[in-house]
């Protein structure tokens, strides 16, 4: 079986007020066992090529080529989410079952929370089902490594991660 992004398919709903319901369909995999998963984020655009996104914007494709410059990158932008200021530290920002992978806010920079990313392999005591986290858990880990790929926008992975 194939993985993401071949895995399923994109479903994106206008939902007024610059803000576009994304739900993602999936088939995963996860030690011999198949796994239907539905994704659902509301994507908030702030602004579209230097204008306030509306629903009357002309250029369904540009639309389009905004979408999935969202979801294909390993880090969705963070203004993308109606997300508190001070979110603390060990606070799962985005988690994506279909993906492996999620962000963690680990600390904060210039007043700006700083993330890391987390791979379904490094999230502890979920070994009898699919290891997922959820938006807004709190977790704790036991190390971090460097990433050095120019793949990523990622410069940390957490190692060791448990839900508190």
């Amino acid at each position: 079986m194939q993985g993401w992004p071949s895995n399923g398919f994109y479903l994106a709903i206008p939902q007024g007020e610059g803000k576009v319901s994304l739900t993602f369909y999936s088939v995963v995999t996860r030690r011999a066992k198949f796994y239907f998963v539905e994704e659902t984020q509301v994507v908030v655009f702030h602004t579209l090529m230097d204008k306030p996104f509306t629903a009357q914007l002309r250029g369904l494709r540009t639309v389009a080529d905004y979408i999935v410059q969202l979801v294909l990158g390993d880090e969705l932008s963070k203004m993308a989410y109606d997300v508190e200021p001070q979110l603390p530290v060990g606070t799962v920002l985005w988690y994506s079952i279909s993906r492996n992978i999620g962000a963690v806010v680990t600390g904060y920079k210039n007043d700006d929370y700083e993330c890391s990313r987390v791979h379904v392999s490094q999230i502890m005591g979920m070994d009898d089902t699919l290891p997922h986290l959820t938006r807004g858990q709190i977790v704790s880990w036991e190390d971090t490594k460097e990433i050095s790929s120019p793949d990523t926008k990622f410069r940390t992975e957490l190692l060791g991660v448990s839900v508190k």
